[in-house]
């Protein structure tokens, strides 16, 4: 129980409740030798040190994950594991360990027939991919994780979606990026706050490059107050960035809804790193 009430105030950005939730349940399961508990809350704790922009603790606690899940832990934890530890190491900058998880997180994904781990796999080497430049080559991971999921009648996937809007956007497709992002909001991912704000910023960029006002206003009031709902991505504040970059031309303004929204929440992300040296 103390576990679910974690994972949400996490994902409502609560990281000091969902740090002190993960703590609870981590000494609970040790008070009565539940390793596998044990190992879930230091996992929570992991995310917690990860959003908050702490790599260096996020990445020594995931490594205390692999060690307590090593014998004892189920074929997913293992894989959520390598994920985790994976962008860990993008973030870090350390790409050539960070595509060693993923792949070795896709081959025991395929040898257990775990269709949504293999798809998160595919999306992982997708963003790393993407980080290195190659957007041919993520979209293509992209693909095949929207495959995966479609295949095997895994609803949640618009994450695989959006990543394709961003490489849209990245090429200079503001449009091909739009539609995208309108097919997700008129599905349950405009229910999931992350992803919907991004699609919203992308809605912005587009209006604005079109100098589209009435547009924009919509768009970006939709995107700031559901970013103010959980956490953030850098995906997701550069095309806010973006957004204000092609808007300031026509209304500094409105513009500085967007850098004021990029503002914060890279304040936010800059302090809890602070915060936890």
């Amino acid at each position: 129980a103390l576990r679910i009430q974690a994972s949400s105030a996490l994902a409502s950005s609560d990281l000091g409740d969902a740090e002190s939730l993960y703590d609870a349940a981590r000494a609970g399961s040790a008070s009565v030798e539940d390793e596998i508990g044990v190992g879930q809350a230091v996992r929570g704790l992991g995310d917690v040190a990860f959003w908050r922009g702490d790599k260096a603790k996020a990445s020594a606690l995931y490594v205390e994950v692999g060690r307590i899940f090593k014998d004892r832990g189920k074929h997913t934890d293992v894989a959520l594991n390598l994920w985790n530890r994976g962008y860990v190491e993008i973030e870090r900058g350390q790409l050539k360990e960070a595509k060693r998880l993923f792949v070795e997180m896709r081959k025991q994904c395929r040898a257990a027939r775990d269709r949504l781990g293999e798809a998160n796999a595919e999306n992982a080497l997708g963003e790393l991919l993407r980080r290195l430049g190659k957007l041919d080559e993520a979209e293509e991971h992209y693909r095949r994780a929207t495959r995966i999921a479609q295949k095997s009648g895994l609803s949640r996937r618009w994450t695989f979606r959006i990543n394709q809007a961003h490489i849209r956007v990245l090429r200079g497709d503001v449009n091909g990026g739009k539609e995208i992002a309108l097919e997700l909001l008129q599905s349950n991912a405009s229910q999931e706050p992350l992803i919907a704000s991004s699609c919203w910023w992308i809605v912005a960029l587009d209006a604005a490059t079109r100098a589209d006002l009435t547009t924009w206003d919509r768009a970006c009031a939709s995107a700031v107050e559901l970013g103010t709902r959980g956490v953030v991505e850098d995906d997701m504040l550069t095309v806010a960035e973006s957004a204000g970059d092609a808007m300031k031309p026509h209304d500094p303004a409105r513009a500085e809804r967007a850098y004021g929204f990029v503002k914060v929440k890279r304040a936010a992300m800059t302090a809890g790193t602070s915060a936890s040296s």
